[in-house]
Formats: structure tokens, sequence, C-alpha cells
């Protein structure tokens, strides 16, 4: 709002669709800050409703109150919980419906469920890979990676997977992991990252910390986080290539160097390798030490000093630098158009689908990680010693790559946030009482019952508000501590 507009409205009044005109109310002359100029706070007792010119803000430039009038307190957040708040000081005051019940920020509310122990039922995609040394990344971040210029996407929506617990994987054990929800307190919107980098960083790393207490290395995770996929067909059970063949010299060198043996050789005889499995199709994924490093990991910014991709802080990154895309992501998946179509009853279903956090065991590549298939490698001369062509029947067995690779989940709940929280003051008890528009399970816990409020703008400047036996005391740190009194029979900003 202008500063222009306001002082007009100061001086003016100010006409309502729908209101009687607004009163000329007599007020008590000789105290600093009350006239008898009518003024946009001043609305009929009849009215049902307070429209957002009644309520008092802090102008963006000046610091100064919009009106002298302070039933309700708009536009500051709470400062422990760091969310956006709408202080009723006036335990009757009601706001009208048209009044911006949603914030411009995002908070996550977070809760780590369950481990697991599982195995991996498919790539990303089903295509055939033919062979090569191709690297896959597994679909288990919220976030594509910065690789290659790409663009910024949800992974799974990418590939169009509503879920991935029975599609990517196979649970095999699960543990409860007791963990409490963890309530984000850095407002988020896109650019937070350009805007205020020191912000964008407390926003990852509180983030990342909840993860890390409940993602330990007791708890079996590791850095261990990076699939190899060699090979994809899906209708055969076996692969035949030659020696001469470049595409075969990584992979069976890789595969000598993790069995621990080589293949024999004869001096300049070709040979023929063939990998077989059970059934169709025909896989070869192991999991390697090697990872991305970080300018290629994450889209934000890397824990310090820089290092390789840790899934943990990857998550973190995620929800930070990509906000927008998930709240748009969680609606649509909860049949939403719109951030003010969530209330009460559909609020639950806001959610980021089936999150996992993952690592993969550690196995140096000993082991098949996808399909639960052994996968056996075999391997013969084209030629015998005597000069004779050999056949299938010649094919030796190298080694047998177990299918028992086991792949360690995290559940987590993802639910973005954008609801303004009501602080409204009780007489009888003395306190404010925070209420959330969807339930007291989206109540931020650092949001206690007290007679004191700690609050600030969006620009991080402070306001203190205490309630005392005749009403409360503001006070304004920007305006070199400016203090006001508000009586409660007429809630009047007295200076």
């Amino acid at each position: 709002m202008s500063t222009v507009e306001e002082d007009l409205r100061k001086l003016l009044g100010r006409r309502r669709p729908g209101y009687k005109p607004v009163p000329d109310r007599q007020r008590q002359l000789g105290s600093a800050g009350t006239c008898k100029i009518p003024y946009g706070g001043d609305l009929p007792d009849s009215s049902p409703c307070m429209d957002i010119y009644s309520l008092l803000h802090f102008n963006d430039d000046t610091g100064e109150p919009s009106i002298n009038m302070a039933r309700v307190i708009e536009g500051l957040f709470e400062v422990h919980s760091g969310r956006q708040v709408r202080v009723f000081l006036d335990p009757a005051a009601n706001v009208c419906d048209d009044v911006m019940h949603a914030s411009p920020y995002t908070w996550y509310k977070l809760q780590l469920k369950n481990q697991y122990r599982a195995t991996l039922k498919r790539t990303i995609s089903d295509y055939d890979a033919p062979l090569n040394t191709a690297h896959w990344w597994p679909p288990l971040d919220v976030l594509t990676a910065p690789l290659a210029g790409g663009q910024m996407s949800i992974l799974r929506a990418d590939y169009g997977m509503a879920t991935l617990e029975g599609t990517v994987y196979k649970m095999l054990t699960q543990n409860e992991l007791k963990a409490p929800a963890f309530f984000s307190t850095v407002p988020l919107s896109s650019g937070l990252l350009k805007k205020s980098p020191e912000r964008y960083k407390q926003a990852v790393e509180e983030i990342n910390n909840y993860f890390c207490s409940y993602l330990t290395e007791a708890n079996h995770y590791n850095d261990s986080a990076w699939a190899e996929l060699y090979f994809r067909y899906n209708n055969q059970t076996e692969l035949e290539i030659s020696s001469t063949d470049d595409k075969a010299t990584q992979i069976l060198n890789f595969t000598e160097r993790r069995v621990g043996k080589k293949i024999p050789h004869r001096d300049e005889v070709e040979q023929y390798y063939k990998w077989t499995c059970a059934s169709a199709p025909l896989i070869y994924c192991t999991v390697t030490n090697w990872t991305l490093d970080a300018d290629e990991a994450y889209w934000g910014i890397a824990p310090e000093p820089p290092g390789l991709y840790d899934s943990r802080w990857k998550c973190a990154d995620d929800l930070t630098i990509g906000v927008d895309l998930i709240s748009d992501y969680a609606l649509k998946k909860a049949g939403l158009n719109s951030i003010d179509d969530v209330n009460a009853g559909n609020a639950p279903q806001v959610k980021f689908a089936d999150h996992f956090i993952h690592c993969f065991e550690k196995s140096d590549g000993v082991q098949q990680f996808i399909g639960g298939k052994d996968i056996s490698l075999y391997w013969r001369d084209k030629y015998d010693e005597e000069g004779k062509p050999t056949t299938d029947k010649d094919y030796q067995l190298f080694t047998t790559v177990k299918g028992d690779g086991i792949t360690h989940l995290w559940s987590l709940d993802i639910y973005p946030d954008s609801s303004i929280i009501d602080l409204r003051y009780s007489i009888a008890d003395g306190l404010f009482i925070p209420n959330h528009p969807h339930g007291d399970d989206f109540l931020p816990p650092q949001l206690p019952l007290a007679n004191k409020l700690e609050l600030q703008d969006a620009a991080g400047n402070r306001y203190s508000l205490t309630a005392d036996n005749t009403g409360f005391v503001l006070i304004s740190e920007r305006l070199n501590s400016r203090r006001w009194k508000i009586l409660r029979d007429d809630y009047q900003l007295i200076s």
C-alpha cells in the first residue's frame, strides 16, 4: 500500500461497500496520537467483520502504523516459529472472508516415519539400455540434479510416478522411527537464495539437521548413493559379446576388480563373454563408491566444505530451492487448484506423495541391486588350444553376482503450508492462544501460550507486544523503541 494512499485514508476516512459511513466518534483530546479525525480502522459497531483496511500493519518504508487502532495486527512474523501470524488483541474481532488467509511464504511440516530394508524392482525408466557404461540416477530425490544444464523439475513427475512403494521399491522389513514432526522456521519463497543467501543456508541447515538426527551410521545411513546400470534388456535372458567390442572392456575390468580375480587369457586369442539370468529382463546394476560432486548435485548450496552428494542434504536443498514446485505438486496431488482451496478437511492430503531418503548398502559392486535376480558371467576362447572353434558348450563360469543388494530407505511426509496462524488474546487466561486454520496437527510447537509476543516484519525489524491488566504495550525497535499503550476498552494506539 502506498504512503500517499495511507495519508489520504487517514485524513478523509474510507467508505466501504455495504457499510454505513465511518462515524466521527468523539475522542479524548490532549493525548499524543489521538484526534477527532475519522480513519480507516473505525468500523461501525454493527459491522460483522473487519476488512483489510481495519487491520493494523506497519508501513514497509517508514515503519509507521497504518491506522490508530490495534484490534488486529497484520503482516508480522512470530520470531521463534518464523510463522506469519495475525494477532487479535480484541478477542471478539473477526476478519472478513475476502481478507488474505494464505501467506506469500511457505513453511514445511516434515515427518520421518519408518526405516525400510528394500530391493529395487526397476530402473528410473523401463526402456532398453544397451551395454554401455551408463550411470543411473535413481528416482529417489525430490528434484532432478543440475547435470548437463537440465531444467529443475519434480523428478517423479517427469517419469509419471505417482508412487514409489511397490513400483520402484519392494519393501522387505520396516521399523518405526518414532521421530517427532519437524516444523521449518524460515519463510520460504522462490528467489530466496538470491535475495538472502544467509537465510537460504539457515533453511537448508535446519532441515538437514532434522534428517541427520535419525539417518545415522548406526541406522545404516552411508554415502553410497549411486548405482551403475551397465545394461538392461527387457525381452532376453542372456547377452553375448566379443572381446573385440570396446564396450566390453570397462565392464569386464570393473567386474574382475570387484570379484578379485582375472579371466584367463591366451595371447592374441579372441574371447566371448555371456551374461545370463533366470528370467527376463536381463539387468546388470551394481553400486559404486563414486558419486556426484557438489556442483553437480545441488541446485542451491552445498554443505561446507563442498564435497560429494549426500542424499540428506540433497533433500533439504531440494525442499528449499523448489518450494513453489513442491507446493504446486502437492496441491495437484490433492486435486486442488489453489492454496485458497485448502481447508481443515483436505489439508492432510496436501502432501508430497510418498518420498524416501535413500542410500545403498555397502557392497563395492559385488551384488546386483535391481530385480533381486542373480546374474552370471561366462567366458570362452573363440578357439581352443588346438585351434578348433569353440561353442556354447565350452563356456566356463567366471562369477555369479548375487541379486541380494539392499537399499535403505527412510520414509518422509512433506506438507507445504502457507497458512497465516491466528494468535488470539484470551482475557480469561491472560494469554495469546495460537490457532491454525487446518487444525492443531499443523501448529508449530514453537508457538507456546504466552502473554508476551516477540514479532518481526519481513525485513527483520523487531516488535514486542506484552499484555497487562488494562491492555497491551507495543514496542517498535525500528522506531527507536517507540512505545504505544493499547487500552482494552477501545484498542487505540496511545503514544
